[in-house]
């Protein structure tokens, strides 16, 4: 690199301002960076305060350069012009079509939408459920990472459950 200056400087004397583009040449420093292609990871909750990886089971064990995913319902599984809210997975890749994984479980679950008397989102507030000897508890946020946005609702996974015991709110106040 410093030859490539050096050499850039001596061609170029009275150039005036030099950029970094001018002397670097691109494609020999990308050959420099390691570069590898990894699977994305999934774990299930096991309801006892741990995980089972289920990377493999699931399908997610391609490899590639994934940077970003989310969740939403992209389906309408029973064809009566509503969605499903079974939540599948978007995966963003890089230089890749994304991926979608479908979501097959029909479950119970309770969605939580907190809002302003403005109509607008309250991000922020942490909601506790509790469901018998289960306790869930999520932070409304529509952000998932620095480049995946979700919807600013919450999703509670109630499993075979019909009833919620018990939801409590923290933190922001709504108005």
């Amino acid at each position: 690199m410093i030859a490539t200056a050096d050499k850039w400087v001596k061609d170029n004397p009275n150039s005036g301002d030099v950029l970094i583009w001018d002397i670097l040449d691109l494609e020999k420093t990308l050959n420099l960076l390691p570069s590898e292609k990894i699977a994305n990871r999934m774990y299930q909750n096991k309801d006892t305060y741990s995980f089972k990886k289920v990377t493999s089971d699931w399908g997610l064990d391609k490899k590639y350069f994934s940077n970003g995913a989310a969740y939403a319902d992209d389906d309408d599984d029973d064809d009566d012009g509503d969605l499903d809210l079974d939540l599948d997975l978007v995966v963003n890749n890089i230089n890749e079509e994304a991926f979608i994984y479908k979501n097959n479980t029909k479950k119970n679950y309770i969605r939580v939408a907190l809002k302003s008397k403005k109509n607008k989102p309250v991000l922020g507030t942490r909601i506790n459920l509790n469901n018998k000897e289960a306790k869930q508890v999520i932070e409304t946020t529509n952000v998932r990472g620095i480049y995946s946005t979700s919807e600013a609702k919450v999703h509670f996974g109630l499993g075979n459950e019909k009833k919620v015991g018990k939801i409590k709110l923290i933190g922001q106040i709504i108005r």
